[in-house]
């Protein structure tokens, strides 16, 4: 039972939807750090490191469709080896608004924030695991750590780069306390989107069988930003 809880692992570093609203940025406003012009495209590149050794690739392409869900317009993005991708952006808040298929649950995550270095957020998800007879708080826990910085990829230099990490805080899970080692790294660059993230996590707990070790990550290869 206890391993499901990599299903919210798998949701925050390869989630196909993240949400944006589809409205023109003004003139002489800065660049959003994820376009949402119909047909712009970003091919990317997976390496994963741990479990088990695998590489990957796919496409995201950004479509003419908005979807209205609650009081936000999500712009729907396709991807090419999973479901589509839903972005928001209100205000300086980035949203992402997940689909956990296999728990029949969808999570909206307010993953990046157009705000200096140094600011912090958090937010608490209650997530409904088969076999676990009462929901589950996961505590997720934001910083942006670098703002305004350049960053290499491969050979492509990027400017105007936001650094965000992510860490889950403490779970309590049917009567034992999870503390995972989580170190999830992501990079934006103005202009472009998402050009590179590292997510990391560790849950062990010996007495109920637990030993998850994961490591990932996620380059951007080229894209066309229309």
């Amino acid at each position: 039972m206890m391993p499901k809880l990599f299903i919210l692992y798998a949701f925050l570093i390869l989630s196909g939807c993240d949400c944006k609203k589809s409205v023109p940025t003004p003139p002489g406003a800065p660049a959003t750090f994820m376009p949402t012009t119909t047909g712009s495209t970003w091919n990317y590149s997976t390496q994963t490191y741990l479990p088990v050794p695998s590489t990957g690739t796919y496409t995201l392409k950004a479509t003419a469709k908005d979807s209205v869900i609650g009081s936000k317009t999500y712009k729907v993005f396709t991807n090419s080896n999973a479901d589509n991708e839903y972005y928001n952006i209100t205000g300086t808040d980035y949203f992402q608004l997940g689909n956990l298929a296999a728990l029949n649950q969808r999570l909206e995550l307010l993953y990046l924030k157009d705000a200096a270095a140094g600011t912090t957020w958090t937010e608490t998800k209650t997530i409904n695991f088969p076999g676990i007879p009462v929901p589950i708080s996961v505590p997720l826990n934001y910083s942006v750590i670098e703002k305004g910085i350049s960053y290499t990829v491969g050979t492509k230099t990027f400017t105007e780069v936001t650094q965000i990490k992510i860490t889950i805080g403490t779970l309590s899970v049917m009567g034992f306390t999870i503390t995972p080692v989580s170190d999830f790294k992501y990079y934006y660059a103005r202009g472009v989107g998402r050009i590179y993230a590292r997510t990391k996590l560790t849950i062990s707990v010996p007495l109920a069988g637990i030993n998850i070790n994961n490591d990932d990550e996620l380059k951007l290869i080229s894209y066309t930003i229309l």
